[in-house]
């Protein structure tokens, strides 16, 4: 099902209650500069 996000022409991503980001997609990691290699949960601002 996640791979229906990457369909999505805009950056999405799915946070916990914490706002540490769970998923993201392509676009969106394309859009915060970041690579698959190099993301991890990290926390919204």
């Amino acid at each position: 099902m996640l791979d229906l996000f990457d369909l999505i022409s805009l950056p999405t991503s799915m946070v916990n209650k914490e706002n540490l980001i769970l998923f993201i997609n392509e676009i969106g990691l394309q859009f915060l500069e970041f690579s698959e290699n190099n993301f991890s949960l990290q926390p919204i601002i």
